[in-house]
């Protein structure tokens, strides 16, 4: 009797553990869509040749629950100083990452890594370089702020390139 009950016990908790497993194969998966304007603050040496630079993105992710894979396009343009030779460059990023929602999807934690094509006065074609970048931001009725710290490798600089963004924009989960 009780060999029947374990085997009983048993084929009820594989039973439980198949349903659940079946129900969330076939959950369907949240999309979030969005777009940001940004100010970008250099760091570091890139300050000493660049004053801030402005831009945009827009980004679309997939993702279950609270996590989601998202591929972002983006573009900023970066003004020189007035010994900066080099002028202004211009920085277009494709990258793609990780976003974290916290706290009933209105915190939210950001890491993304990719490809940026940089040109500025002096180079006739723009060049592919490596860009990552990490932030934080917040989410409330569509509307998002964010403080994120982008990094890439301009073509005159020794090192990477730094900047603080400050963006704000809106997404939207579907």
């Amino acid at each position: 009797m009780k060999n029947y009950v374990l085997k009983v016990a048993f084929a009820l908790l594989i039973g439980c553990v198949a349903s659940k497993a079946t129900t969330a194969q076939f959950k369907r998966p949240h999309v979030l869509i969005g777009g940001n304007v940004s100010y970008n603050n250099p760091q570091g040496n890139f300050a000493n040749l660049y004053k801030f630079g402005a831009g945009g993105e827009v980004f679309a992710g997939i993702g279950f629950s609270k996590t989601y894979l998202v591929g972002t396009l983006g573009i900023a343009d970066f003004i020189g100083n007035n010994e900066n030779s080099y002028g202004n460059l211009i920085y277009k990023p494709i990258k793609i990452g990780i976003r974290q929602f916290l706290f009933s999807n209105k915190i939210f934690l950001n890491a993304d890594m990719g490809n940026a094509y940089i040109k500025d006065k002096t180079m006739s074609n723009s060049e592919s370089k490596f860009t990552t970048g990490v932030g934080a931001g917040a989410r409330l009725f569509g509307l998002e702020a964010s403080l994120y710290y982008n990094s890439f490798k301009a073509a005159h600089q020794g090192g990477f390139s730094n900047a603080v963004q400050y963006k704000v924009g809106w997404s939207m989960t579907l």
